[in-house]
């Protein structure tokens, strides 16, 4: 079983509202790129730190039985 090429209709939608992102990000990067990359940094660190906390609580649990 491999990822590419989606499958289903949701997997399509996904595919193609994230290049329309990617592309327009890319645009508007071009006008103001020091905001560009100050906003993307910040959605990054954002995400990234949702993950990593969730992924602390979910060893916590693990080790202490829940």
């Amino acid at each position: 079983m491999t990822a590419w090429p989606p499958r289903t209709r949701t997997e399509w939608l996904a595919l193609v509202l994230g290049v329309a992102a990617l592309i327009a990000c890319g645009l508007l990067g071009a006008h103001a790129p020091g905001q560009t990359l100050i906003s993307y940094s910040f959605a990054f660190f954002f995400f990234t730190g949702l993950s990593i906390g969730s992924l602390a609580l979910l060893m916590v649990h693990a080790l202490t039985g829940g």
